[in-house]
């Protein structure tokens, strides 16, 4: 069962500690949705997270093994959020990946430089972000 508390989500099901975390922040709650909902078929574990605050913080207490974010958000837009991500030794290493409306090639650039590992822009297909995903974590599909 899912419980929205606050400005984030959480499960009540018990995860095994093997299952990948795949952090979404986004502000629109339609998208980290979507994803959550396409992403039960693997084999994952999807936080959500509607500001970039707590995304922040989530990624410093659940320590996923990928971030998806947005850019535009409130209470902290993206690119800081990846900047204090990329200074922060425990989530320094957590591959991230940019999720946005936004189509500007010098912004995926500085976003690479800060530290993205890759640019994606909305809508993305959900075959293309499993195949992003797949670099970073073992997808698989969950066993029925």
């Amino acid at each position: 069962m899912n419980h929205a508390v606050g400005k984030y989500s959480v499960h009540d099901s018990i995860v095994p500690s093997s299952t990948p975390k795949v952090l979404c922040i986004d502000d629109d709650p339609d998208i980290s949705f979507a994803i959550e909902q396409h992403l039960r078929q693997f084999d994952l574990h999807v936080l959500r997270s509607f500001h970039g605050m707590h995304g922040f913080t989530l990624a410093v207490q659940e320590l996923p093994a990928v971030i998806i974010m947005d850019l535009a958000m409130p209470q902290g837009d993206g690119k800081t959020i990846l900047e204090w991500l990329r200074r922060n030794r425990q989530t320094a290493t957590i591959p991230a990946i940019v999720l946005t409306g936004m189509r500007d090639r010098n912004l995926a650039q500085k976003l690479f430089e800060l530290g993205a590992d890759q640019f994606l822009t909305k809508p993305v297909r959900c075959d293309e972000l499993v195949h992003e995903l797949s670099r970073f974590v073992d997808v698989r599909r969950r066993r029925i």
